[in-house]
């Protein structure tokens, strides 16, 4: 258990930090891959931050499907077994103040996620790089969030999995970060770490 002060606003990242992207990446794969060629899908997807065209390659070559079909089945499946994690579910229902979803990607792939795991209705603002612009880090982004809650950099709490695109970028603008912990990054140096959201304690 970490002991944070209480933002006014939450930010939050989607992929493996509200959602359990990596359980759903691995079920949309194992429906087009054999099972003993699942590890090498896994790794060259990186917890999602692999070269994307080189998913698609890769998952062609298990699969038997051209590189375009394995990309539209990316883009048209993968959002239906994503799912909200537990510990997202229990923060997102304690914190009572502007939560605001951050995330890079498609529009189209990310808003479908939001559908799948019930996150719609649940956040009060969302900023996909898609529709913003600018992708995390840049700055852009991070204001554009801070903007839509009527904050401050100082205001807000960052959450997410990487530790640049999520936690230096949001440190880079003046807000305060929390990593959530993944088998892909180490923990960035000088900033509360948590394997579960549920161990963020408010001060």
């Amino acid at each position: 258990m970490i002991r944070i002060p209480r933002p006014r606003v939450l930010l939050l990242d989607l992929d493996n930090t509200l959602v359990d992207r990596e359980a759903a990446f691995e079920a949309w794969a194992a429906a087009l891959v054999p099972p003993d060629l699942m590890p090498g899908i896994v790794a060259v997807d990186a917890g999602g931050y692999g070269p994307k065209l080189l998913l698609y390659r890769a998952v062609a070559r298990a699969s038997g499907l051209s590189v375009a079909a394995a990309r539209e089945s990316f883009l048209t499946d993968f959002a239906r077994y994503v799912r909200s994690r537990p510990d997202a579910d229990a923060l997102l229902a304690a914190f009572g103040g502007p939560k605001v979803i951050v995330t890079n990607g498609l529009r189209r792939l990310q808003r479908a996620k939001l559908v799948c795991a019930g996150l719609v209705g649940r956040v009060d603002h969302v900023c996909i790089s898609d529709e913003v612009g600018a992708e995390k880090p840049d700055p852009a982004i991070f204001h554009a969030a801070l903007a839509c809650a009527g904050c401050g950099p100082e205001d807000a709490l960052m959450i997410g999995d990487h530790p640049v695109n999520d936690i230096a970028g949001a440190l880079g603008v003046g807000i305060p970060a929390v990593f959530v912990r993944s088998r892909w990054f180490a923990d960035p140096v000088g900033v509360p770490a948590v394997a579960l959201l549920t161990e963020i304690a408010w001060a």
